[in-house]
């Protein structure tokens, strides 16, 4: 446990190199990989932070609970989907951590479909940070998928 939090404190401190590479993402490689995870009964999304957190990780976060907000109240409301802002760093949360191999600064969805945790982390978000329309419209389109 006490390795699990040294990992996650290490990798954080990479946490803005990430968005270093503001190029276009392939949305359609991506939006093929959700589609094995199609039709969940509920859909988890879990946002990974330390405790000091740069501009992206705060963002990130707040565009991901923007959108939910916006298309998803209902969603929302009866519990289909549920959004956690965990931070990795304190030993209270260090089940979710190994649950979800977060290894940073991260934003992770699970689909949960039968009882069975989906578990993908979204790397396409770090690209989008800089694009608050093309952030909402590529997380929209991702829920929308793992929903139809």
């Amino acid at each position: 446990m006490i390795f699990a939090l040294l990992m996650f404190s290490l990798v954080l401190t990479g946490c803005g190199n990430q968005t270093q590479q503001n190029t276009a993402p392939s949305l359609q490689a991506n939006a093929s990989s959700v589609s094995t995870l199609a039709k969940a009964d509920k859909i988890d999304i879990v946002d990974f932070h330390g405790t000091h957190r740069c501009y992206s990780c705060q963002t990130i976060e707040q565009y991901t609970k923007e959108t939910l907000e916006e298309y998803f109240p209902k969603e929302l409301a009866d519990g289909k989907i549920t959004f956690q802002s965990i931070n990795g760093e304190l030993p209270e949360n260090q089940a979710m951590v190994v649950k979800y191999q977060a290894r940073g600064s991260s934003l992770f969805i699970n689909a949960v479909r039968d009882g069975k945790d989906n578990i993908e982390e979204d790397t396409t978000v770090w690209r989008l940070v800089g694009d608050e329309q093309k952030f909402k419209a590529y997380f929209k389109g991702r829920i929308d998928t793992l929903l139809n």
